[in-house]
């Protein structure tokens, strides 16, 4: 079982920004290992850009290359995470032309208590810059999720577990009792 949450920023409306050719990143930690579907960005123009997730040492874990459109747009991601601190999510080349903020950053950005935006690359100010991608989705699996059994009564007769939790009864032995 999976579930997955949508957070970072959520858009690129808050305090100032601009598009922005550079090498930067988000800071984060993974609490657990998960996957980062996908994220709103905004492209200045059209271009193909390498998007990566890195280490905390800058080794690239997991990259896509995609073509972008001028405007927001959702991209696919896909990037495997592992359990880390330090994590970069960012772009491997300096023409991305992505949109950054780079004022009113509201640290940290917790999704899902699976991962944990803590801050930007920038030198500056990295507490108020944030980087390129917005509205992160990311799937994790679902811990401690209880299994709900149920029982159905089939046409001889019989009580089985659907499997689904969705079973007419709550347990083996009230089925037993009314399936004739």
């Amino acid at each position: 079982n999976t579930t997955i949450s949508s957070g970072g920023a959520l858009d690129n409306t808050f305090g100032a920004g601009g598009y922005f050719n550079g090498d930067q990143h988000l800071i984060f930690d993974s609490y657990k290992e998960c996957i980062i579907k996908s994220a709103m960005i905004y492209a200045q123009s059209s271009n193909t850009i390498t998007f990566e997730l890195r280490d905390v040492n800058a080794n690239v874990l997991d990259d896509t290359t995609l073509s972008v459109v001028s405007g927001s747009q959702r991209i696919p991601l896909n990037f495997q995470v592992p359990i880390g601190t330090d994590l970069q999510l960012g772009v491997s080349a300096s023409n991305s032309g992505l949109y950054r903020n780079n004022a009113s950053a509201s640290y940290p950005y917790n999704i899902a208590s699976a991962i944990n935006i803590t801050s930007s690359s920038a030198t500056s100010n990295p507490y108020s810059y944030y980087y390129f991608y917005y509205d992160i989705e990311v799937e994790s699996l679902c811990l401690n999720t209880p299994i709900l059994t149920s029982w159905d009564c089939d046409a001889q007769g019989l009580c089985s577990d659907p499997g689904t939790g969705n079973g007419q009864y709550a347990t083996l032995s009230a089925c037993q009792l009314n399936c004739i």
